[in-house]
């Protein structure tokens, strides 16, 4: 190896450096935050308390197809990676069928 590919050599690891470090404190980083994630597959019980639902609420969603769910030998989980908040138009179409389910009482016409 020639002298200048030694220096050159030597500069780039020393401007390299700082590089590999950061990419080190990431890597940690991203596994710290995968440790404290939430599993993605829960039991119908955990899923219903982490959605603050009945147990048999997540049941009828999973059999309505509501709610995204795996079977894993002979129990159901729920695949919480699949779920994500309803956007202010689904929230508006979901109260607009609500109020039109919603069965009036007779003195209410």
């Amino acid at each position: 190896m020639s002298r200048f590919e030694e220096t050159l050599g030597t500069l780039l690891d020393a401007k390299l450096a700082p590089l590999r470090a950061d990419v080190r404190t990431l890597s940690l980083a991203i596994e710290c935050m995968r440790r404290n994630l939430p599993p993605v597959l829960l039991p119908v019980r955990e899923a219903a308390q982490m959605l603050g639902l009945s147990e048999s609420t997540i049941r009828r969603h999973i059999s309505q197809d509501v709610l995204p769910s795996r079977r894993i030998g002979h129990s159901v989980r729920v695949d919480m990676s699949a779920l994500r908040p309803l956007t202010a138009e689904e929230v508006e179409r979901e109260a607009h069928r609500a109020r039109i389910q919603v069965p009036r009482s007779r003195g209410s016409r």
